[in-house]
């Protein structure tokens, strides 16, 4: 097999990224999608992907352009108008259903840019939540800092959910770092419950054929006479640790932190602290 030097891959990242952004200036942009909300690792590839399988619906993932521009973090301190942003991104949005977690940064904004999308908000217990996400980055539940080896190892995309000190969510650690994001993003939902359909990921996990249907009738989407769900199909990443207990995975010390941060959140969602 020929080997493809590092120069080559390079011109080929190039040519992906250019290709990606001429999509995006000549594409259209659906007013009316299905726009699936929620924090990162928290269910919202699995339930974005399925339904757009269930009811024969196209489906952006992810919008990738973003996470390569970061351009989203101008809309959340006001220098984009939301609307630029969404035409900036022409080709994602221009599917059925549209998922992508740093859109929930932004919700009220969306909302008035796509008034008559439909929302769906995914919402995972933020024990599970923060585990997931740590075991996406290869880092131990005891974290409370990270060397800047580690630190600079991470894409920005990455740097900016642990640091949530950019958005006006002052932390000191890793790990309050995402439960104050949990808590924010979780008040988006609460804000406006009424016009956000709300898909538990323990509900997902229970019954996922269910609840996709559930989410489907709810957002006025028709399923397919056939559809074939892929049921067990990891849209993401499988973490290492997600069979382990949130009390047997973090530190004491983390543990009492995430449920102090998020404890008004996960009342009104329904989450239990832990019973220690």
């Amino acid at each position: 097999m020929k080997k493809v030097s590092a120069t080559g891959v390079e011109a080929k990242r190039k040519a992906r990224h250019l290709m990606d952004d001429l999509a995006d200036m000549v594409g259209w942009s659906n007013r009316v999608p299905v726009v699936v909300l929620g924090n990162q690792k928290s269910g919202t590839s699995a339930i974005a992907g399925l339904l757009a399988e269930f009811t024969g619906s196209t489906s952006t993932l992810d919008i990738y352009t973003e996470i390569r521009r970061q351009d989203l973090i101008s809309v959340v301190t006001g220098s984009l108008p939301v609307c630029s942003f969404v035409r900036r991104h022409r080709r994602s949005f221009s599917r059925d259903i549209v998922k992508h977690p740093n859109l929930t940064l932004v919700y009220p904004e969306i909302r008035s840019c796509l008034p008559e999308a439909r929302y769906v908000f995914v919402i995972r217990d933020p024990r599970d939540n923060i585990r997931s996400i740590l075991d996406r980055l290869s880092l131990s539940g005891d974290t409370s800092r990270l060397d800047p080896d580690v630190w600079s190892g991470l894409s920005p995309a990455w740097q900016r959910i642990l640091d949530g000190n950019w958005m006006g969510l002052e932390s000191s650690s890793p790990v309050e770092a995402l439960a104050r994001r949990w808590s924010y993003v979780a008040r988006k939902y609460l804000e406006d419950a009424s016009r956000l359909h709300l898909c538990r990921y323990e509900d997902f996990l229970e019954d996922k054929a269910g609840e996709i249907g559930r989410v489907a009738e709810a957002v006025g989407l028709k399923p397919l006479p056939t559809a074939d769900l892929r049921l067990d199909y990891q849209f993401q990443p499988a973490g290492r640790n997600r069979d382990v207990a949130a009390a047997d995975f973090f530190s004491s010390g983390n543990l009492d932190l995430i449920e102090q941060v998020t404890a008004a959140e996960m009342e009104a969602l329904g989450y239990e602290p832990s019973d220690r």
